[in-house]
């Protein structure tokens, strides 16, 4: 990511954490949204993964998914470059039963060893990252062989094209703060394919939003194939590191 976009990504939360999980997922379309992100965990995640499993969340936030995912007693570490952000997380999972690691850090380049976690997570991440590219590879270098990667994307080939491409050429989001905009990118299926594949993932499971995801509860994922691609505003990609 480059200086520029990432300082303004990072003010963009630092101002937004005190006001991020009330703004998104207060209100009773926000909290079916946070519960389709549990259940994507769960689905494309949790059940591939033994108790004691190592799992990073790049780009953890205010912690949320990360307390979800405390049942389950995974090792778990989460980083973000925001410190905002962070220092919310820190305060929601203080009182957890199992200790997170929780560090700051951009998601291209990160502290950790290589091929230390079973499986990384990152949800509304990847599109504000311009080099996408360079997080795909440090997930690849960081996760075992065979481990783990699930991320999701807005998808171009929606029914959200023109949205889609007013984004893109705008080359940022359409809501701001009192920082400004962030950066955002749409993807084609091309793009993201590619990377994965340049970065050594195989595909191994595409999941899509429903439309009416925020209108009803316990929204079930689409299969993220033809109609339903078409149907997804954003896909839910699961992808395995290769190799033995």
């Amino acid at each position: 990511m480059s200086e520029n976009t990432q300082d303004q990504n990072t003010r963009y939360y630092d101002l937004e954490s005190v006001v991020y999980d009330k703004n998104r997922y207060g209100s009773v379309s926000g909290q079916r949204v946070e519960a389709f992100h549990k259940k994507v965990l769960d689905t494309l995640l949790t059940t591939d993964l033994d108790k004691g499993a190592s799992v990073l969340e790049m780009g953890c936030g205010t912690g949320r998914l990360l307390y979800h995912l405390v049942s389950n007693n995974f090792d778990l570490y989460g980083i973000d470059m925001s410190s905002g952000m962070l220092a919310v997380a820190k305060e929601r999972l203080a009182g957890a039963e199992r200790k997170i690691s929780l560090q700051e850090s951009n998601a291209t380049e990160t502290p950790f060893e290589a091929a230390t976690f079973d499986a990384i997570y990152s949800i509304l991440v990847v599109n504000l990252i311009p080099e996408y590219e360079k997080m795909f590879k440090e997930a690849a270098r960081l996760i075992k062989p065979g481990g783990i990667f699930v991320f999701n994307i807005p998808n171009l080939e929606s029914i959200y094209l023109l949205g889609g491409l007013y984004v893109n050429f705008r080359g940022k989001t359409v809501g701001s703060n009192e920082a400004g905009h962030r950066y955002s990118h749409w993807f084609r299926s091309s793009e993201w394919r590619g990377a994965l594949m340049n970065a050594g993932f195989t595909v191994d499971k595409v999941l899509g939003q429903p439309p009416h995801l925020r209108v009803m509860d316990k929204s079930a994922p689409l299969n993220a194939n033809g109609l339903g691609r078409l149907l997804s505003k954003s896909i839910y990609i699961k992808a395995r590191r290769n190799g033995d």
